[in-house]
């Protein structure tokens, strides 16, 4: 539920849903690849790789929190 402009709940929008729902998926595959991968690791580009899969995730997870109490109103990123 988002408060309106008159200050009374209103439901979200299907897109608002589906948004957070793509940007929390994307945010658990990475950080799935990424804390999986450095068990295999041998090489520190592939541990740097893992690191950026994590930092990925963290990034993708905050985007899916922004779109989850974004307005439907709102034209930011």
């Amino acid at each position: 539920m988002t408060m309106g402009t008159n200050g009374q709940a209103q439901p979200r929008s299907r897109t608002a849903g589906r948004d957070t729902i793509i940007w929390a998926l994307g945010g658990v595959l990475f950080a799935l690849a990424g804390t999986t991968s450095p068990m295999k690791a041998d090489a520190w580009y592939l541990i740097a790789g893992s690191g950026f899969m994590l930092i990925a995730a963290a990034f993708l997870v905050a985007r899916a929190i922004i779109s989850l109490r974004r307005d439907d109103d709102a034209t930011s990123w």
